[in-house]
């Protein structure tokens, strides 16, 4: 390859890194968020989300306010990132708003410029001050120029949900190192029947010989995670397993479970009946 040919490669490559690079901000957000600030005067409470839809193609923001006085906002939009690097979207909101957005974005932080002159033009800016801590400050432009309305802080909350669905798609895989990198040394295993609480076993050591001689024989059976939900440290779901008999007929059953982590790993899991 000549010297010019080279020059042009590189020069390629830097566009191509500076066009995509620039808007990674939109994958640094992923997740969910808490927050708390001050929103039209009145303290607020925040829940924020932030994650890839429809195959991968859109992001989703939703956005849950809980403002002083009783005042409950609630907004969702969706990003677009185009292969020239250009941000665009739509939010939606329950005060019946429905705005256009253009977003520029850099390493730390996405703008949003959203709504239009004939109805209302607002600004929103989310930026990263740290992995895992967030600030978005939101404003309007009026007559004198744009006015900050809303100023608050976030904190990244912990993919608990992801984590039960490794340790789930682990299972499935035979993948007990994996497992056990989920699982917390003290983690306790429980069976729930009757009003009757029996221990399946207790800590990381008994977990691991129990799946090790379960996982050393054949079998068909693969579980399936259903309507997750989060409350606190407790993620609580449907956990679906389906399986072959010895005639080769399909079988199905469902239960309850419940996960609680401590420091980021699973410390104890409760199994409650078979759901007729």
């Amino acid at each position: 390859m000549n010297s010019q040919k080279l020059l042009t490669l590189i020069l390629l490559l830097l566009f191509v890194a500076v066009t995509y690079g620039q808007n990674d901000i939109l994958r640094k957000l992923e997740g969910e968020w808490t927050g708390e600030g001050r929103v039209n005067g009145r303290s607020s409470k925040i829940v924020m989300k932030w994650e890839r839809v429809l195959g991968g193609k859109h992001f989703r923001l939703t956005f849950e306010n809980a403002m002083e006085g009783g005042i409950n906002f609630e907004g969702i939009a969706f990003y677009t990132e185009s292969k020239d690097g250009n941000i665009t979207g739509r939010w939606f909101d329950s005060f019946g708003s429905v705005h256009p957005v253009t977003a520029s974005a850099d390493e730390k932080s996405l703008t949003a410029n959203w709504g239009t002159p004939e109805t209302e033009q607002g600004r929103t800016v989310y930026r990263l001050t740290g992995k895992d801590s967030l600030e978005v400050v939101d404003s309007v432009r009026g007559k004198e120029g744009w006015r900050e309305f809303g100023r608050s802080t976030f904190k990244r909350q912990e993919d608990l949900i992801g984590r039960v669905r490794a340790f789930t798609e682990a299972y499935n895989s035979n993948d007990l190192k994996t497992m056990l990198s989920l699982a917390h040394d003290k983690i306790g295993w429980f069976q729930i029947n009757e009003g009757k609480t029996s221990t399946v076993t207790s800590g990381k050591a008994e977990l691991e010989e129990a799946l090790g001689s379960y996982f050393a024989d054949p079998r068909s059976e693969r579980s399936a995670i259903e309507a997750p939900g989060i409350s606190g440290r407790f993620v609580t779901l449907t956990e679906r397993v389906s399986w072959k008999d010895k005639d080769d007929n399909n079988k199905t059953q469902s239960s309850v479970v419940v996960y609680e982590f401590e420091n980021g790993l699973i410390r104890n899991v409760w199994y409650f009946p078979v759901i007729p």
